[in-house]
């Protein structure tokens, strides 16, 4: 997954509202799906910035008196962000109407999970 795709994912998943981009990228990392650098996430987050997928994420909010990083996404970003995780777990390692490993006792389905 690119850094881009792995920026929307994960604020799609995951409230990111910190003091500043430094604690905005540590939150992150804490949160992602997989390991990506600093360098990375601030390229990410100025092509997600282009792209429309974010809104501006350094904020003012009314009654502060400084300012906060916030990671949220716009509704063209959610869409997107849809798609990707539609698309991850379509490739997901378990075939579709097959219980999973906690769905099944003694190489049965559970009763109410036998696909």
């Amino acid at each position: 997954m690119d850094a881009v795709a792995l920026l929307v994912t994960t604020s799609f998943r995951h409230v990111i509202n910190e003091p500043n981009i430094e604690a905005g990228y540590a939150r992150f990392r804490e949160v992602a799906a997989a390991p990506i650098d600093e360098t990375a996430f601030r390229d990410a987050v100025a092509t997600a910035l282009r792209e429309r997928l974010i809104r501006e994420p350094v904020r003012l909010p009314e009654g502060a008196l400084q300012c906060h990083w916030h990671l949220e996404l716009t509704p063209k970003g959610v869409d997107r962000a849809r798609s990707l995780v539609a698309t991850d777990a379509g490739q997901s390692s378990i075939p579709r109407n097959q219980p999973s490993e906690e769905e099944v006792v003694d190489g049965r389905a559970k009763p109410g999970h036998d696909g």
